[in-house]
């Protein structure tokens, strides 16, 4: 962080919880013009990350592994 930008809603040395998972995948898709999802699984913070871009109006890009992997169901 030294070196290079960090954006970040919580402090330097704050514990990973994934509890804070959904708003780090919101602040994500708030700075971005566009999402571009390469790889997801059923359960990855990929998807909410592009359900959040979606949400905000951000234009979302699935590369076609991701929806020929998805489940029917």
């Amino acid at each position: 962080m030294r070196e290079h930008l960090a954006v970040s809603q919580f402090p330097a040395g704050s514990p990973v919880q994934r509890k804070n998972f959904p708003l780090r995948n919101r602040t994500m898709a708030l700075i971005s013009d566009a999402t571009v999802i390469i790889e997801a699984g059923n359960t990855s913070g990929s998807l909410s990350h592009g359900w959040e871009a979606l949400r905000l109006g951000r234009p979302l890009f699935l590369a076609k592994s991701v929806t020929e992997d998805a489940p029917l169901t």
